[in-house]
């Protein structure tokens, strides 16, 4: 399985990079491909709204940055794994980037699906999302987060997804389990 990990810890965020070396070393251990990027470390500006990566370039953005490689590992993945703490029920800044940027990856065009009106796909396959946010006892934040997990699930047409929200006063072995179990269930479910 080809598993991409889209970090979004911030600098001073030890729970975050240390789930997500576990994370690497799970699917390392189970023969998958993993790539794993460190998204605060890449150089990735902000959509500008424009656009042209539906009308003017067809799935890619104009802005040449590293946005425009994540975007294709987004595509050419089995799984993508979305590990952000949680603020204020959504995003880490740096996943947030890449996810406006990721707009490509839809069609301009409209469709039904679910019994909403959504973007056409712009590709045949794409890939299954796990996301997993890093929280606390927060139970108004973390539904938030599954909320907006499930909505961009649609939006961007992935196949399926889960979410899994960790909250990081129980300890890293115990939320790492539950991890596992839903990458486990991923993988049961392709």
């Amino acid at each position: 399985m080809r598993v991409l990990l889209l970090n979004g810890a911030k600098k001073s965020d030890q729970f975050t990079e240390k789930t997500s070396k576990k994370i690497e070393e799970f699917f390392t251990q189970n023969e998958s491909e993993i790539e794993h990027i460190l998204l605060r470390n890449k150089n990735v500006k902000n959509c500008q709204g424009c656009f042209k990566c539906w009308v003017q370039s067809p799935g890619q953005c104009i802005i040449k940055d590293d946005g425009i490689k994540i975007t294709e590992d987004i595509i050419n993945s089995e799984l993508v794994i979305y590990l952000t703490p949680i603020i204020f029920g959504g995003y880490s800044y740096d996943l947030k980037k890449v996810l406006d940027r990721s707009i490509g990856l839809i069609s301009p065009f409209f469709s039904t699906r679910k019994g909403e009106v959504h973007h056409k796909m712009r590709y045949s396959n794409y890939p299954i999302l796990a996301a997993i946010g890093i929280g606390n006892e927060n139970n108004i934040e973390n539904n938030i987060f599954k909320d907006l997990i499930y909505r961009n699930s649609l939006n961007i047409c992935y196949r399926n997804y889960e979410t899994l929200v960790i909250d990081r006063n129980n300890g890293i072995d115990h939320s790492l389990k539950e991890a596992f179990n839903l990458f486990k269930k991923i993988g049961d479910n392709r």
